[in-house]
């Protein structure tokens, strides 16, 4: 479901995600996703007609796990009603599982039971019958009365139902396999769920998966997708993501929607666009920007406001407004915006009422909810960093104000804006741009006759970290206290200590020859050789390459190198002088199969604290 192949392509932007960095918030789930998952398991029975409520236990099973880890669920189902944008897909699925089921009976006639489940399998589909299954089933309305799960049935598709739950800020993640959502503009999504652990995908880290995109912003994300195929218009011959993403590279700042008929010029080879082409790009951009959904302080209303002038009737393929009353209970989680505009929210959580007064038990434990808050600061990207900049206030000519010059984006805004930092706040200087902040104070001023924002206070953007090292009874003290971030001090002014696996440490009998000499002087003389980082830029097989040298009486020998993925992180520490030491972690001989020989934990300590990326990746290294 979704866009053929965007995952794989959004590797860059993914990060893991476990249950327990999950508690204490609302979870939006995609049902349908679960649901296809459930019917899996009795699939020829529901073909058969036979009464089976297999995939209601699959689906309550893990929604019992989320509330067993303190985590608020929250339900979207899809609507009963077809979406008239989505008609020609509807159509075409439909006809396979036609066919499916009639090579199912084929083959339960020939006795071939594992090619008739196969069949089965795929002629398997959620019908409104089975959400009302759902939603009616004693099981379920046992969860929504004693557990407190909110569910709401879409008006017609999930997928915009549950951004606007990400958008809102009512669902601070949304767990489903539609890739679609990034597309609506989810901010969290998990994928691969497997009932305590997934992969997660932030919408402001995407550009790191489009590196070579100038300027990139959502709103090019979005024609990459709908270019490379989507539920609302099939791609054009041999377009996928690669392609799209070629074609919106060498677009720049044109019109997309003159230009969509000539992208064989730009891309290269014949590509045949059909005339009607264009106009549907259009449609199906709208689709996923002015699709009606159930808003619970409005009722049904576009997932964002239609353009002056426009209203519903403009967008019928989006879905009208819907005559019936909406099926839903979001009394636990949506917090309507009288409330919000009402209350202090110095303190964006607050506890739900219990139904019960024993509140020792575990269905009535009092589960923390996201307040959604609409004074929440955008969050910035820093596009580029320039040159230095030298102004004087002209109401104040005997002082000069020392800036450096560059550009960001916001996201709530698709222009680029130049803006100044202090000079003396050598931050900024710590990325390679794109990298996200929030501003706190900032200010407008003309300089060289040009209008800049002046950013005065400002902090990087990173999600929360819980994170719990893995330690070793073999370790100090002091190595296994490396992971505890003080909260109370300041970024700039901490030490943060991480380790590193050493790459490359087995290729070759040298390299082996110089960690079994320093582990010996650490095991038998209590002397830890020193350690040097020196980046490889003449490395004819990686310019980025960082190498882990240890000093012996030849000098600084190369024992390995820092991984590939972790460069992008230490590069800037060595370079804007964060780099506080570095030094042996653990030097250890493995036995295994596929990892024989000697090999060494690095430990890297830096000021200010690692990027999330790199505190998550230090988890797997033992």
């Amino acid at each position: 479901m979704g866009i053929k192949d965007l995952l794989p392509a959004l590797v860059n932007s993914t990060q893991p995600i476990t249950i327990e960095e999950m508690v204490g918030t609302v979870v939006a789930i995609d049902a349908s996703s679960w649901l296809h998952r459930g019917i899996y398991s009795c699939a020829k029975e529901l073909f058969l007609g036979q009464k089976t409520d297999s995939y209601i236990k699959f689906f309550m099973d893990r929604i019992e796990l989320l509330l067993r880890n303190r985590i608020t669920p929250l339900v979207v189902f899809d609507g009963p009603s077809p979406l008239p944008a989505k008609a020609q897909v509807a159509a075409e699925r439909r006809e396979k599982r036609t066919i499916a089921k009639q090579l199912a009976w084929i083959s339960l006639r020939q006795g071939d039971e594992n090619r008739a489940r196969q069949h089965c399998c795929s002629a398997a589909e959620i019908t409104p019958d089975m959400v009302n299954n759902i939603i009616k089933s004693s099981i379920v309305l046992q969860a929504l009365k004693d557990k407190g799960v909110d569910f709401v049935v879409a008006p017609y598709e999930a997928d915009p139902q549950l951004a606007l739950m990400s958008l809102s800020r009512t669902a601070d993640y949304i767990i489903t396999e539609d890739t679609n959502l990034l597309v609506y503009g989810a901010k969290q999504v998990i994928y691969n769920w497997e009932g305590d652990r997934g992969q997660l995908i932030c919408q402001h880290l995407l550009y790191r998966s489009f590196p070579d995109l100038p300027d990139f912003t959502f709103q090019k994300f979005q024609y990459i997708c709908i270019l490379a195929g989507c539920d609302y218009l099939k791609s054009l011959p041999n377009m996928g993501i690669e392609g799209a993403k070629n074609f919106v590279k060498a677009l720049g700042d044109r019109d997309i929607f003159m230009q969509v008929k000539n992208i064989g010029l730009f891309v290269g080879g014949h590509i045949t666009v059909p005339p009607e082409y264009p106009d549907n790009f259009k449609m199906a951009l709208n689709t996923f920007t002015y699709q009606t959904v159930y808003n619970p302080d409005k009722g049904y209303t576009p997932l964002h406001e239609y353009p002056p002038g426009l209203s519903a009737a403009d967008f019928t393929y989006a879905g009208l407004p819907l005559p019936d009353a909406p099926v839903a209970d979001l009394s636990r989680t949506w917090v309507s915006e009288d409330v919000l505009n009402k209350t202090d929210q110095t303190d964006f959580t607050f506890k739900g009422t219990s139904s019960s007064d024993d509140e020792s038990t575990e269905s009535t434990h009092s589960t923390p909810y996201n307040l959604r808050s609409q004074q929440q600061k955008p969050i910035s990207t820093v596009l580029s960093i320039g040159e230095d900049l030298k102004w004087t206030p002209p109401s104040f000519p005997v002082m000069t104000i020392d800036f450096i010059t560059g550009t960001l984006s916001s996201e709530h805004s698709q222009t680029h804006t130049q803006c100044l930092f202090e000079a003396s706040d050598r931050r900024v200087l710590l990325y390679t741009p794109p990298f996200d902040i929030i501003i706190q104070r900032s200010c407008t001023i003309t300089a060289q006759n040009t209008s800049y924002l002046v950013v005065w206070e400002w902090g990087f953007h990173e999600p929360p970290i819980n994170f719990e090292a893995h330690r070793n009874d073999t370790e100090s003290e002091d190595e296994s206290d490396m992971f505890e971030l003080d909260s109370d001090s300041e970024d700039d002014d901490r030490d943060h200590v991480l380790p590193f696996e050493v790459m490359g440490v087995a290729h070759s009998r040298r390299r082996q020859e110089v960690l079994e000499w320093a582990h010996d002087e650490m095991v038998e003389r209590n002397s830890t050789p020193q350690v040097e980082l020196i980046p490889e830029r003449i490395n004819p097989l990686d310019e980025i390459a960082i190498a882990v040298c240890i000093n012996t009486a030849r000098g600084p020998e190369t024992v390995g190198y820092i991984a590939k993925e972790m460069t992008q992180y230490v590069h800037p520490i060595i370079n804007t002088n964060r780099l506080t030491c570095a030094r042996i972690g653990r030097i250890a001989f493995r036995t295994t199969y596929e990892n024989y020989g000697w090999f060494m934990k690095l430990l890297i300590t830096r000021k200010g604290t690692w990027d999330r990326a790199v505190i998550r990746q230090s988890r797997h290294i033992m």
